[in-house]
């Protein structure tokens, strides 16, 4: 990828940055949708103002189908 999606943007640029995004990825086959990637953002951002004894709480995303994740696998392990 030869574009980078600003990681600053605020709450009102949220419609510019899922554009972005969804342009970035549009190519692969498994690209989410506008809305996907929206609500997604939404998710993250509430989560973001989320504290867990008095830390901010940290995350991992990763959006794919979940037929990508053999079961087999389990959940993923550390941070």
């Amino acid at each position: 990828m030869s574009e980078m999606v600003a990681a600053t943007a605020s709450p009102l640029d949220l419609a510019g940055m899922v554009t972005q995004l969804h342009r970035l990825l549009n190519a692969r086959p498994d690209c989410p949708s506008p809305e996907e990637i929206r609500k997604a953002c939404d998710t993250l951002y509430s989560s973001s103002l989320l504290k867990e004894e008095g830390r901010a709480v940290r995350a991992r995303v990763i959006i794919a189908p979940p037929d990508a994740f053999p079961l087999s696998d389990g959940p993923p392990d550390g941070v």
